[in-house]
């Protein structure tokens, strides 16, 4: 078993951090889209920290973290809610980092040589013509036959 501090009023302290604490770590760690559900939480807590889950402790700091402001609620899961001027830099970081790749890509690559095109004539779809290519072998085209429907 874990190491136990008595402190003067005979008090046990936990070797672990608050419920708080664990479960806002959690939900960070599963990166989730939708958020974290409650069992997810107490499941990642139990992996990590190697301690026996009291739900009721667990159940109490999510509600405080909702209460507080820090947390938001999406269905039965939990999710940390964003500040304002935190997810408009991480957008912004996001695409100036595109940029950047971006540019490295088309700085790196080489003009290719544009090789001129030889034009056979128009073909219209579905007609039958022949024309001569440029070698001097007939082309042919024909139109191509539906699939029959039963």
């Amino acid at each position: 078993m874990a190491p136990k501090k008595e402190g003067k009023s005979g008090t046990v302290k936990p070797s672990h951090p608050p419920y708080g604490v664990m479960a806002s770590r959690a939900i960070t760690e599963l990166k989730e889209h939708n958020g974290s559900s409650l069992q997810a939480i107490s499941k990642y807590i139990q992996q990590e920290y190697k301690i026996e889950i009291n739900k009721t402790a667990l159940s109490q700091a999510l509600k405080k973290g909702l209460e507080s402001g820090d947390l938001t609620r999406v269905k039965a899961s939990y999710k940390i809610k964003k500040k304002n001027g935190e997810s408009e830099k991480s957008t912004e970081k996001k695409v100036e980092t595109k940029v950047k790749k971006v540019l490295k890509k088309t700085s790196i690559k080489k003009a290719d040589p544009v090789k001129p095109k030889k034009s056979i004539g128009k073909k219209k779809r579905g007609s039958k013509k022949t024309g001569t290519s440029g070698t001097g072998d007939t082309i042919t085209t024909a139109k191509p036959k539906a699939p029959k429907k039963d």
